[in-house]
């Protein structure tokens, strides 16, 4: 509160409380005991009203000028580019990383600087991110002030041999997330399979497993278990897409049926059956009486899928087709000889016909003539020639039939014409693992790239 004195009955202004000084009216401290005039006063809505004549609305707040908002908001992206790299998986451990991340808040213009903006250096965030055209030796990034970004340094090369692509993004190996540079992929799981043994090939020293999934997979093994065997074996693919055992069967049980799909690559109405082929696979299946004498064979070139259930007859010898008596060398002159007795009788319990196939129609044979100079080429029916026929095929010049020797396994793909004629468009050995793994043996579409 203010005072006041009197002088000739007039006030001649305030005075100080203090030591009784006089004041200017608009003098907030005293000048000589520095004791504060009145008490402090905060300008209410009405005083800041007042001070800005003409406006219709009261401000208590006011925005900053532009140049200070400008920065403030280049200041909030960067540190949210900073929470963002932080916490993303997708950089776990990157501020650990190499490379550097820069951020270069923009300079105002004008000759004069408002509060918040600085030309000091830009703020720096230990990440790859943005150094991208610099590790691959292009030129320095350059943030929006102008300034050039920092080099970052090469990361160390992987030791040697060891893969460097990145499939899938991840964590080491294919697919996943968080992946880290310079780091090998995690190696494929070796491939197992597991199913049910439904066929036997000595001849190429084979067996088929029927898998849950209704494929049916060749496998090399100088011992193959019986049919109706449930197996699991861990295996490696050869070069005409059969397998090789890596390591001996294990038998989880017995099934007498499996499921498995094929193309129908041989028809025989006479003794009801088909044989239904895949690569390095051809076996026959028996359609059961129906009682009319008619059978209900697919029809030729068509894929199916077969439930069957497998027959055991009288155990045989498992002897190959080199142990054959009376098998000539000379393809010309050849004549077709008796495979194999059966491990297995297959039948038919339900099909389902998808038609059609796409692409070449893989079969599996054995070589009963092949003849270079008169172009003659004759394959069992089925591999190990349990229908007791034999297919007549042309061949192009391109494919050298001479190479084929008579009693061995091979592996063809072949074209059926609507007339049931056969053209060969190529062919591999599947004479045991070692010539299934030979890639010099492949000729027309099976011909190493």
């Amino acid at each position: 509160m203010e005072a006041s004195v009197l002088k000739g009955g007039a006030v001649s202004g305030p005075v100080c409380e203090g030591c009784g000084g006089a004041l200017a009216r608009d003098q907030r401290y005293c000048l000589n005991c520095g004791r504060r005039a009145g008490k402090l006063r905060i300008p209410g809505p009405q005083a800041v009203a007042d001070s800005r004549p003409g406006q219709g609305q009261h401000w208590l707040l006011r925005l900053p000028a532009p140049r200070s908002a400008s920065a403030l908001a280049a200041l909030t992206l960067g540190f949210g580019v900073f929470i963002g790299l932080g916490m993303s998986p997708a950089f776990e451990n990157g501020l650990l990383a190499g490379g550097r991340f820069i951020i270069e808040l923009p300079q105002g213009g004008g000759d004069d600087q408002s509060a918040g903006t600085s030309s000091a250096p830009s703020a720096t965030l230990g990440s790859p991110v943005g150094n991208v055209a610099a590790a691959a030796g292009g030129a320095p990034a350059k943030g929006s002030g102008g300034a050039p970004a920092a080099t970052p340094t090469a990361p160390a090369p992987p030791p040697s041999g060891a893969a460097t692509k990145n499939d899938g993004g991840g964590g080491p190996g294919p697919g996943g997330g968080g992946g880290h540079h310079g780091l090998p992929p995690r190696p494929p799981e070796k491939a197992t399979i597991e199913g049910t043994v439904v066929h036997v090939n000595p001849v190429a020293e084979s067996y088929s497993v029927a898998t849950d999934d209704g494929q049916l997979i060749p496998i090399h093994g100088a011992d193959p278990p019986d049919p109706r065997t449930d197996v699991k074996v861990g295996v490696r693919q050869l070069f005409n897409d059969t397998f090789a055992e890596r390591n001996d069967p294990t038998v989880l049980g017995e099934s007498d049926h499996a499921t498995f799909a094929g193309t129908v690559t041989y028809l025989d109405p006479e003794a009801d059956a088909y044989v239904l082929s895949v690569a390095g696979a051809s076996v026959l299946v028996h359609v059961p009486d129906d009682g009319d004498g008619t059978p209900d064979l697919p029809d030729l070139a068509n894929e199916v899928s077969v439930d069957v259930g497998i027959d055991l007859p009288p155990k045989p010898k498992r002897s190959s087709r080199a142990d054959a008596a009376g098998v000539p060398t000379d393809g010309c002159t050849a004549e077709p000889q008796p495979g194999p007795e059966p491990a297995s009788v297959l039948q038919e319990r339900s099909i389902v016909v998808f038609g059609p196939p796409i692409g070449p129609i893989h079969l599996e044979a054995t070589v009963e003539r092949s003849c270079q100079t008169s172009h003659e080429l004759g394959l069992s029916a089925d591999d190990i020639r349990a229908s007791d026929a034999d297919l007549g095929l042309t061949a192009p010049a391109s494919i050298d039939l001479g190479r084929l020797e008579p009693g061995k396994a091979v592996s063809a793909t072949v074209s059926i014409s609507d007339q049931g004629s056969y053209a060969l468009t190529g062919v591999s050995s599947d004479d045991g693992e070692t010539g299934a793994d030979d890639s010099s043996t492949g000729q027309g579409d099976q011909a190493q790239d």
